[in-house]
């Protein structure tokens, strides 16, 4: 499933879709920038994630970042933190991203304003799709590797933000997180293992298992941020408390202006809030 910018409307979310793996209204931040006026577009959207911020910078100025494939290799939620560590740079932030590149090893410094970015790529191959076994040894290895290289600014962050993606980053974190005196926030991208389950011709005691260890460690996230009410329900219903949980959308990395809104779908007719309240969403938001 690819994830989408789009309508919000009550229970017909279409904002996020719960898997999009490669192994198969909530309240705003405390922190950050006011959103200011109402605008359309993506543009609108894209802003909510830049400006709002689940960390204090008087109290927690050092962070750390980890992601998957960072620019210029494409990948959707590289690309985000991207955009959220120059942002979070920017408003005094001293911040430590971690992520993968397909041509070589770097480390590159950079100040943004009142802060500071350091981005730390590691080489590494494409994601084996041979088989299932195959990604799950890669995912493994990768996330090893990023936890590893992140190792001292980990132990020296006041915040760490990590995502869905790679997957099961949270086996490795979590259970550390007596090394680390950072608060820890899990920004959803992908429920892992959900997707994988779902994608199963049947039952697996073992998945099943590893389900019920996520749960647990989830349970012991600082904080967690969703890109849309369906991700929001999900963690709720697994028993987080709500007031853990905040959403902040990805938006979109390019502007839509002058884009002319698509109608709402006719399987959604009659299913959400009023005739007006959709026209205002849609007028706020673009279906990619």
């Amino acid at each position: 499933f690819k994830q989408k910018t789009a309508y919000e409307i009550v229970d017909c979310d279409w904002s996020s879709d719960v898997c999009s793996s490669d192994l198969g209204g909530g309240q705003p931040h405390g922190r950050g920038l006011s959103r200011g006026g109402r605008q359309s577009g993506a543009a609108f959207v894209t802003a909510d994630l830049l400006t709002r911020s689940p960390f204090d910078v008087a109290r927690e100025r050092r962070l750390v970042i980890i992601a998957d494939w960072i620019p210029p290799d494409f990948g959707a939620v590289g690309q985000y933190m991207q955009m959220r560590a120059r942002a979070l740079a920017g408003l005094g932030h001293d911040v430590t991203l971690v992520g993968l590149s397909s041509t070589e090893n770097s480390t590159r410094h950079e100040t943004i304003g009142k802060g500071s970015l350091t981005e730390v790529r590691l080489l590494t191959s494409a994601v084996p799709r041979a088989s299932l076994v195959t990604r799950l040894l890669w995912t493994i290895w990768t996330n090893l590797r990023l936890v590893w290289a992140s190792f001292g600014a980990l132990r020296r962050a006041d915040g760490i933000l990590f995502t869905g993606s790679p997957p099961f980053l949270i086996h490795l974190l979590a259970p550390l997180r007596f090394l680390w005196r950072g608060r820890l926030v899990y920004r959803i991208t992908d429920f892992h293992p959900e997707c994988l389950i779902a994608a199963q011709p049947r039952a697996s005691g073992a998945l099943a298992l590893m389900l019920a260890l996520t749960k647990f460690w989830r349970r012991r996230v600082g904080g967690f941020e969703v890109l849309g009410r369906d991700q929001w329900k999900r963690l709720a219903e697994s028993g987080i408390d709500e007031a853990r949980i905040t959403l902040v959308r990805d938006g979109s990395p390019v502007s839509f202006a002058g884009a002319v809104p698509e109608p709402l779908p006719a399987a959604l007719a009659g299913r959400c809030r009023s005739e007006e309240h959709t026209s205002e969403l849609q007028s706020q938001s673009t279906i990619s």
